[in-house]
């Protein structure tokens, strides 16, 4: 893996920082991307002047810049968007310097230089994760724990949902140390041992994964996995074919793309400048299929052409033209999206709802033994009027006051403190935007003001976010919103009524055991 790097001291001089200021120069979004978070400075006003254009001394005061290796820049983005950092990611080819040799493509992280400390403990934390992308084997798991945990060689031992393992492992969700265990094949799950201080971490991982691996994000998410998995077989087979001539283009950025001929491919990304080379390999060569391979799992959205050369340089430049409008992203695509985005606030509003059903339930409790209570009273006062009454006291005033608070009472027992309505889990399309969507999903009908509009700030980014979505996207989300919490509530009560726990065990005991079966087996074989 290659190392992330810091520039701390950026010479203006160099021709890559040039090009990074020649871009935020340009104010059109899709030359720069950037991020923006409440209450921090963007990019842009750290690096223009008061007109609005680029000002290379603000820049360099203001701003740091950091180079990442392209096949970990989009999982290094998502990480520092998730730290709470402003960034943009422009990226930059180095053109050959001499006729045959290759590019180099360059991606940078530019952060302001206030977040120095916070960028530096996530490049640590994204690093220690990286480390630890792949499961050890129990032999290695043991060295580890000898290295880091003063000789402790317990673990945690975890039993995981199969496919929600699998989807945790491809999304890199379970960067720790693990070893596996073995599958069980009759309830299709994976068991898993991490050290045991970390047990519960990861049951809070596994909560989210579910969370998140819910709902239509489930089944879209395996159509993508298989789908890429039978694309991705496809073409590199073709791929070893010398009369197999084509292109494959990333459709979601058509400037990206591969070219084969008779001896190979050949990796291109164009530039202002022109097309440039940034990667050549034979089909002789060794290590030809897991590089290409490489390649296309950088690429978001493969798509291959064949023909000639002629006939496929036509076809990707009709893409560069027209791309986003002959490969539009679908309403599906785009829920995958923002659930991916959203997916903390999506577990926070379940929680919240939970919440709310258990207070109210209690509520509900201590109402009705309430209601037991005045019922006696109303029996008794009914009796004490009987015998005003019967003393000729009926029509007094102190019978009247009686009367009016036994009426009173009525009314208290007929009025429900939980409406039916906190228990209404149906569509919300009709409600009146997302604040008033949201206050209604959460179900904050019991919540104090205070309390209710905390809640509510939570959830700002998401309410403004999605306002700016088109509508469809919008109700397609409110039902996978729908779908998410509801599944988050029943996940929640059965981890309660099942008390899930992370079972600890000695890694040292289950290898010795594990040896002695293997020792077993060669005996009998």
């Amino acid at each position: 893996m290659s190392e992330l790097t810091v520039s701390r001291n950026m010479v203006m001089g160099t021709r890559a920082f040039v090009a990074l200021l020649e871009m935020l120069d340009k104010m059109d979004s899709t030359r720069l991307a950037y991020t923006r978070f409440r209450g921090k400075d963007d990019i842009l006003s750290l690096a223009l002047d008061s007109q609005g254009d680029l000002d290379p001394k603000k820049a360099s005061e203001n701003l740091m810049v950091m180079e990442v290796d392209p096949k970990l820049a989009d999982e290094f983005k998502t990480a520092v968007t998730k730290a709470g950092i402003p960034i943009s990611w422009p990226t930059y080819i180095e053109p050959a310097k001499q006729p045959g040799d290759l590019a180099k493509m360059h991606c940078f992280i530019v952060f302001p230089r206030s977040e120095t400390p916070q960028m530096e403990q996530v490049i640590k934390d994204f690093t220690d994760k990286q480390r630890m992308a792949d499961p050890m084997s129990k032999e290695e798991m043991l060295d580890w724990l000898k290295q880091n945990q003063a000789g402790d060689t317990q673990v945690g031992k975890i039993a995981i949902d199969r496919d929600v393992y699998d989807f945790m492992s491809r999304t890199h969700m379970l960067n720790i140390p693990r070893t596996e265990l073995g599958e069980n094949k009759i309830d299709r799950t994976m068991e898993i041992c991490v050290p045991a201080g970390m047990g519960s971490s990861v049951m809070e991982t596994v909560k989210t994964a579910e969370a998140l691996y819910s709902g239509s994000f489930r089944t879209m998410e395996d159509t993508r996995e298989e789908s890429r998995r039978k694309a991705m077989e496809q073409m590199l087979a073709g791929s070893k074919n010398d009369r197999h001539l084509s292109m494959i283009v990333d459709r979601s950025n058509p400037s990206e793309y591969v070219t084969f001929d008779r001896d190979g491919y050949s990796h291109f990304i164009d530039t202002p400048q022109g097309p440039q080379m940034v990667d050549r390999c034979l089909r002789k060569d060794r290590n030809y299929e897991q590089s290409l391979y490489d390649i296309l799992c950088g690429m978001h959205a493969c798509k291959e052409y064949e023909g000639t050369e002629l006939e496929n340089m036509e076809k990707l430049h009709a893409l560069q033209k027209h791309g986003p409008e002959l490969d539009g992203i679908t309403v599906e695509e785009r829920v995958h999206q923002l659930k991916r985005r959203y997916i903390e606030e999506m577990t926070q509003a379940g929680e919240i709802i939970g919440q709310t059903y258990r207070q109210a339930e209690v509520m509900e409790k201590q109402q009705e033994a309430f209601k037991g209570r005045m019922k006696d009273d109303i029996i008794r006062m009914q009796n004490s009027l009987d015998e005003m009454s019967a003393d000729g006291l009926g029509l007094s005033a102190a019978a009247g006051d009686l009367r009016g608070d036994m009426h009173q009472i009525k009314g208290m027992i007929l009025s429900p403190v939980a409406a039916e309505s906190t228990k209404d889990l149906s569509d919300l399309n009709d409600s009146q935007g997302w604040k008033e969507l949201l206050e209604k999903r959460l179900l904050l009908d019991y919540r104090t003001r205070d309390v209710r509009d905390r809640y509510l700030d939570l959830f700002d980014d998401l309410a403004d976010g999605m306002s700016q979505e088109e509508p469809e996207v919008q109700r397609a989300f409110i039902r996978e919103f729908e779908q998410t919490t509801r599944d988050i509530f029943e996940r929640d009560y059965r981890y309660e009524s099942e008390g899930l726990t992370v079972e600890t065990v000695d890694l040292r005991e289950e290898l010795a055991q594990s040896r002695e079966k293997e020792t077993e087996l060669d005996i009998v074989r």
